[in-house]
């Protein structure tokens, strides 16, 4: 497992000056033709996404925001840490309201390659039932989830901790990258987002 800290990130300035974009993974490396990108950006106002023909991409909020986007002529919003939005390489993509600057985890796979990716939180915490004399009740802390995660390259990226892989704790921001099988445990308050490259090619 190889672990890709914030203090490694590789910051590359947008051409259009509207944002940069921080490299946390790219297999193989330069210059051969990348399979996966997984990369952090930073949108601070109105602009074009970049075109990947070819290849498949998430985009997940990981703060800041509400950020707008239009994906071929659709508009989506993306509100909270965790809000998802999947979408081809080949669509035209811009960003069309940045009510402030956000951030945003984005991965971006070869078309050939079978992937899924999803956010993985801890349940909500039950809420024990309110009475006059008690209006408000505390909540109990959760018990954490684990899964076991299975395919041929896994990435996990720690939103929100706490959150730890094979029993090591993993930073807020920090990406795990994981080859063939990997523990998952989120706890209370924790948000993962987790890439499975050709899961279906590993036995759950």
């Amino acid at each position: 497992m190889t672990v890709v800290l914030p203090s490694a990130w590789r910051a590359q300035p947008w051409h259009n000056g509207a944002g940069t974009t921080y490299e946390l993974v790219r297999e193989p490396a330069e210059p051969a033709r990348f399979d996966v990108r997984i990369s952090v950006a930073d949108i601070t106002r109105p602009a074009p996404f970049s075109a990947f023909r070819g290849y498949d991409r998430a985009l997940y909020l990981v703060d800041g925001g509400p950020v707008t986007l239009d994906v071929s002529g659709a508009p989506v919003t993306l509100a909270s840490p965790g809000a998802e939005l999947l979408f081809s390489g080949d669509e035209v993509v811009a960003a069309t309201a940045v009510d402030s600057a956000s951030r945003d985890l984005n991965f971006i796979v070869h078309a050939s390659i079978p992937w899924r990716s999803r956010a993985v939180r801890a349940p909500t915490s039950p809420t024990s039932p309110t009475s006059p004399t008690s209006p408000t009740s505390p909540t109990s802390p959760t018990s954490p989830t684990s899964s076991i995660l299975t395919a041929d390259r896994i990435a996990v990226f720690a939103l929100a901790a706490p959150v730890s892989v094979d029993g090591a704790p993993l930073p807020a921001l920090a990406c795990a990258w994981c080859a063939g099988r990997a523990d998952l445990t989120v706890g209370d308050g924790g948000l993962a987002i987790v890439l499975e490259l050709r899961p279906e090619n590993r036995a759950r």
